[in-house]
């Protein structure tokens, strides 16, 4: 019973120590573009949603892009891929760096 406890207590410390906290999930909006008028209708955007409060919040909006298709995230950036270029953009503060 004693080493079931302290193997208990061991497993239980790692599995504490090594655990990951979800600041933030990136949802990328790829919007929509109505071809038959050739017009934006709803641009592409980034939004957050925080799982802590239970929000939703666009802190992006890709003016002039008729889609967005992927978001990367690496290191301190990601990356969004919309119509025909490539953003690299802050991951705290959402500035579009290039």
């Amino acid at each position: 019973m004693k080493k079931t406890f302290i193997l208990f207590t061991f497993i239980s410390f790692g599995l504490l120590t090594f655990a990951q906290h979800l600041h933030q999930v990136l949802i990328l909006n790829e919007g929509y573009f109505d071809y038959t008028n050739n017009e934006i209708v709803v641009p592409a955007s980034v939004g957050v949603y925080d799982p802590i409060e239970n929000t939703y919040s666009q802190v992006l909006e890709l003016t002039g892009m008729r889609f967005g298709s992927d978001l990367v995230i690496d290191g301190d950036f990601y990356y969004v891929a919309a119509d025909t270029k490539i953003f690299k953009i802050d991951l705290d503060s959402h500035e579009i760096i290039s």
